[in-house]
């Protein structure tokens, strides 16, 4: 099982004080989404991180393969909304958590 760092980039820096109802939407299915990916445990954390006048999105996941995360990354709503939003994966080497490494 490998361990991965998400970025979820919004369309620009200050989302989401400039959000348009059709982003707020799409970002409510992606927070389901990301929820039902927790209740799997394949996701295990996620949250926005605040940063300058906006925010951008983490996640800390595990898969058996990278591509495997990749299809997950784009069928989530908010890339699928085609609102300019993009996922980013970055491989861990290890990962310490409360069931171990």
């Amino acid at each position: 099982m490998a361990y991965y760092f998400m970025k979820l980039t919004p369309p620009r820096p200050t989302f989401p004080n400039d959000a348009s109802a059709e982003e707020m939407a799409a970002m409510a299915d992606h927070a389901e989404y990301i929820s039902d990916l927790i209740k799997q445990n394949i996701v295990l954390a996620a949250g926005p991180v605040h940063q300058g006048e906006g925010s951008w999105g983490v996640g800390i996941a595990r898969s058996e393969t990278e591509d495997t995360l990749r299809a997950l990354c784009e069928n989530d709503p908010v890339i699928l909304a085609k609102l300019g939003f993009h996922w980013r994966l970055f491989p861990m080497g290890s990962l310490l958590h409360k069931d171990g490494v």
